[in-house]
């Protein structure tokens, strides 16, 4: 029998065949208290330069996270998450489903881009924590490191064993 994390790791490596995008860039203290202040200007310029993705097209949702010891995600997909099917319980954007998991929308739209830009660095301001992307990545955060990636491509965060993790995820939806 298929666990709930073998489906996902699956799912996300199935979506990763189309090489879906991953940039990894340096940012600076000016343009994340920029985007603490909801102005993405700067962020959305320098990616405009260095990818030519143009994401002032797209409306946003910022979520400011600080973790502590003990967090951890589990593999998955931004802006949606593995419904597991039980006796009784109906998967509110699938009511028809009929295999074990399924992947439920959290956002409608679905997110097409993520920005994570870390405040934090890795082994002085906190031990593990590490973020794994299904295309056999691994970060180790930096201050003011943003890894841009499309939303599609599954990753997890690795647990967290000390100190104090920070970081703004920034999900991108065509508008």
């Amino acid at each position: 029998m298929t666990t709930k994390t073998q489906w996902i790791h699956k799912k996300c490596m199935d979506l990763n065949k189309e090489n879906l995008l991953f940039k990894i860039f340096d940012g600076n203290d000016i343009m994340y208290e920029n985007i603490l202040q909801n102005n993405l200007e700067l962020l959305l310029n320098k990616i405009l330069n260095l990818y030519s993705v143009n994401l002032h097209l797209f409306s946003y949702k910022i979520t400011h996270r600080k973790t502590e010891a003990g967090y951890y995600q589990n593999w998955h997909i931004d802006g949606r998450r593995v419904f597991e099917n039980r006796s009784g319980i109906i998967c509110p954007t699938n009511p028809n489903n009929q295999t074990q998991f399924v992947l439920h929308t959290i956002f409608n739209p679905i997110p097409k881009y993520s920005i994570l830009y870390y405040n934090s660095n890795y082994n002085n301001d906190f031990k593990g924590g590490t973020i794994e992307f299904i295309n056999d990545q691994t970060i180790k955060p930096t201050k003011n490191m943003c890894v841009f990636f499309d939303s599609n491509l599954g990753h997890r965060v690795n647990l967290q064993t000390s100190g104090e993790r920070e970081c703004i995820l920034i999900l991108f939806f065509d508008s």
